[in-house]
């Protein structure tokens, strides 16, 4: 089929067009709201677009936004999003916005609003009577900042009273666990006092008394497995010497006692305990963090060096050993570690 001149003008002419298109710059791609503008959108009441612009923005920046940064803007949809009545998504986004790094005040804000948020059915905060018996107080609005820093307060003193309770119940004991998960709550509580009063005055005194009880249990529990493990190594290498002939030649052997299944088992379980002891302060230390900087460190260290001893024991070598009264010469009977090998010497 034979093209018209017009069409094949027409054609060579989109050619161009399309040549020329190819060459010309890309359109610059949009800019990322900043959180300025954000800010300004939630102030405004345009909830939906402030979530719309957050997720923008968070995709925008990608690896390279700041923790801080990125906290801030899930901050700001959590914000959105109780605006919008929308409990369960606000509390997410600010407990998610209290996993990032930044101020330490900061993250307690965050994840104590969060705490609140699930504690607030409808958007209001309802505190309980100081004493039973007592009237209820009137429901607070978390909505606005001045009441939400009320909200946080009551629901602060009421944490506190459930847990100092708690606690007076556990000074009568002397289980490690409870008090263990006792301090837990108490770092937990530690960042609802920051975010309600900006300081961490009480818990951090209540975290030093709970610190020194724990440590003391600790070092009870660790001192009565040293004492076991002690205990088990002198028994092990006690020693019997007897004398015998082979080929008519005289030797001595000298026969440790070794390691019974009952004791290996010990000690197996002595350094378990010694490592759940390791992990258990590692995680305190870390709740706390700077509450009680290096509190357990020597509960750490103390429950790490039993370990050793106790593996040092379990690995120990309880073979026989041979020594010629003629020459004098001292050799080792081969048998396994840990454990006495009379009875393999018996079958000899």
């Amino acid at each position: 089929m034979r093209l018209t001149p017009a069409v094949g003008v027409l054609i060579g002419m989109q050619l161009i067009l399309l040549s020329v298109a190819a060459m010309s710059p890309a359109a610059p791609p949009a800019t990322a709201p900043s959180v300025d503008q954000i800010q300004q959108a939630l102030d405004a009441g345009q909830y939906p677009e402030v979530i719309r612009q957050v997720s923008a923005a968070i995709q925008a920046g990608g690896k390279n936004l700041a923790g801080a940064e990125r906290a801030t803007l899930l901050a700001l949809k959590g914000e959105a999003h109780l605006r919008l009545r929308q409990s369960p998504l606000a509390a997410d986004a600010f407990a998610d916005a209290a996993k990032e790094p930044g101020d330490e005040l900061d993250i307690a804000t965050y994840a104590a609003t969060a705490t609140l948020i699930r504690r607030s059915p409808g958007g209001q905060y309802q505190p309980k009577p100081a004493e039973p018996g007592q009237p209820r107080p009137q429901a607070i609005d978390i909505e606005a900042s001045e009441s939400r820093k009320q909200a946080l307060a009551a629901l602060f003193s009421e944490e506190l009273r459930t847990v100092l309770a708690r606690i007076e119940s556990l000074k009568k004991r002397n289980s490690l666990p409870p008090v263990m998960e006792a301090l837990k709550q108490v770092a937990e509580l530690r960042r609802l006092e920051l975010a309600a009063t900006g300081s961490d005055t009480t818990c951090r005194q209540i975290l030093a008394e709970l610190t020194a009880h724990t440590n003391s249990l600790l070092s009870d529990a660790i001192s009565t497995m040293s004492q076991q493990v002690q205990q088990i190594a002198q028994l092990a290498n006690q020693t019997t010497t007897t004398t015998d002939t082979e080929r008519g030649r005289s030797r001595t052997i000298t026969r440790k006692r070794g390691l019974t299944s009952v004791e290996q088992k010990k000690l197996n379980d002595v350094i378990r305990t010694c490592r759940d002891i390791q992990r258990a302060c590692d995680e305190l230390s870390a709740a706390m963090q700077t509450a009680q900087a290096g509190g357990f460190d020597s509960s750490k260290s103390s429950a790490q060096q039993l370990a050793t001893r106790a593996e040092q024991v379990l690995k120990d070598d309880y073979s026989p050993q041979y020594s010629d009264s003629d020459s004098g010469f001292v050799y080792p009977r081969s048998g396994g570690r840990g454990r006495s090998d009379r009875g393999a010497d018996r079958r000899r």
